[in-house]
């Protein structure tokens, strides 16, 4: 089992959703481009998590936690640096 913690993406940093969303083994997730997550194993058991994107991802952002708030600690493009 996995949990997903979401943030919500408006105007200025996006804010962490209290709780988190626990996947079990088979569960689908779809989302647009602008969702931000994180996934985590809470549990004892290995876990996987694939994740697949159409169209093709060409840009991530890592971000740092303050607060309730996200803010981009680094930037990653496709064919720049990964």
């Amino acid at each position: 089992m996995l949990t997903e913690q979401q943030a919500e993406v408006g105007y200025g940093p996006p804010r962490i959703i209290p709780g988190g969303r626990e996947l079990v083994a088979g569960t689908l997730r779809s989302f647009g481009s602008r969702h931000v997550h994180h996934v985590s194993n809470r549990g004892v058991e290995p876990a996987v998590s694939l994740h697949v994107y159409a169209p093709s991802l060409v840009e991530m952002h890592q971000y740092e936690a303050r607060g309730d708030q996200l803010h981009v600690v680094s930037s990653q493009l496709v064919g720049v640096s990964w």
